[in-house]
């Protein structure tokens, strides 16, 4: 919890409080809050080659199964918090000049699907946490003239969700200790997209839409890397 996780704000806020009288108002999780976060490493050698139990002797068998580890790496957390603003001076306070500062009005639930009654003009998607709506942008209403009720990162991002996988071999040069060394990497195995946070700007058209999936470079689509190594 604090009021504000960085100086001059990022994606998820703005860094700055609506209201430099009430700072109390901006109190809310931090940026980096991470409710739920599970790590799964793993490293297995088969049981085949050299020093092993199976397939000790030399041969073909031993050739192609001997000396190999796998490795991988599974992630799975809950999403980040964000902040909901608006693009234009609501407050007339002049803090537009900073950033999206100011706040909408909270008149609804923004994780349930469906019309609001607080907002009864605006068409609300049926359904949320989908690409074309994370949140329901109905739930949050414009105050002009005054600032937002709407709290400071009381909406969560999409969560993320990846596994890294490896493969290696070692093969022996001779009888002294060299080896040479294979790898294959591969990062986000599945390709499964890991979207970034949506567009929380009230007054524009996509608000509330996940428009991209890799835009700080933290949450790539599969990656392939392979690799030779010679140790001595």
């Amino acid at each position: 919890m604090d009021d504000a996780s960085g100086l001059f704000g990022t994606k998820a806020e703005p860094g700055y409080p609506q209201n430099s009288y009430d700072l109390p108002a901006d109190r809310g999780l931090s940026n980096f809050n991470v409710k739920h976060r599970f790590v799964f490493s793993s490293i297995y050698e088969l049981p085949f080659g050299t020093g092993q139990r199976w397939l000790t002797e030399p041969g073909i068998a031993n050739r192609v199964f001997g000396n190999w580890k796998f490795s991988g790496i599974l992630t799975l957390q809950s999403g980040q918090p964000f902040t909901v603003t608006r693009g234009v001076d609501q407050s007339g306070t002049g803090t537009i000049a900073l950033g999206d500062i100011d706040r909408p009005d909270l008149v609804g639930n923004p994780n349930v699907g469906g019309p609001v009654a607080g907002n009864a003009g605006c068409i609300a998607p049926a359904q949320v946490h989908t690409v074309a709506n994370w949140f329901n942008p109905c739930a949050f209403a414009a105050a002009p003239g005054e600032f937002g009720n709407a709290g400071r990162n009381i909406l969560i991002g999409p969560d993320f969700k990846d596994t890294d996988f490896s493969v290696l071999r070692d093969i022996r040069l001779g009888r002294e200790s060299r080896l040479l060394q294979f790898r294959a990497e591969f990062f986000n195995l599945f390709n499964h997209p890991n979207f970034d946070l949506p567009n929380s700007n009230f007054d524009t058209s996509t608000f509330g839409a996940l428009q991209s999936a890799n835009e700080y470079g933290g949450r790539p689509p599969r990656q392939i890397q392979l690799g030779l190594k010679f140790i001595f």
